[in-house]
């Protein structure tokens, strides 16, 4: 691995860090999804430190280039994450639609209840 990739790989981790901090002192982040991004940048900053984690991977699955090995792994890490908050938007998109079929359901009841006393006190 290069000098410059590593350099690289560690100012993204400790800028990675800075921004998560920032978002989760806003509250503008879960706290899963800040743990997830701090690890993240944990492993890019270890991989820049010790790059032989890089040369085992890439041993062991036959990549021929560190920088490759790397760019597929963040690629990996990325693309779970991708997935897993396509989940998280179809589970909060289903409850939206029950939630929003109940208020429904309620508005409409409460309107033939108004209905129904505003008839009563017309006849009175």
């Amino acid at each position: 691995m290069t000098a410059g990739l590593r350099v690289l790989l560690i100012v993204g981790a400790f800028l990675y860090v800075v921004f998560v901090i920032r978002k989760i002192r806003t509250s503008a982040i879960e706290f899963g999804d800040a743990l997830f991004w701090i690890l993240f940048s944990f492993c890019l900053l270890l991989v820049s430190i010790f790059p032989q984690i890089i040369d085992l991977l890439c041993d062991i699955t036959g990549v021929s280039s560190p920088v490759n090995m790397v760019f597929l792994c963040i690629i990996a890490l990325l693309s779970y994450k991708c997935f897993s908050m396509a989940v998280k938007l179809s589970v909060m998109s289903m409850k939206l639609k029950t939630l929003v079929s109940v208020i429904s359901a309620q508005s409409q009841s409460l309107q033939k209840v108004e209905s129904e006393n505003e008839f009563e006190k017309e006849r009175f």
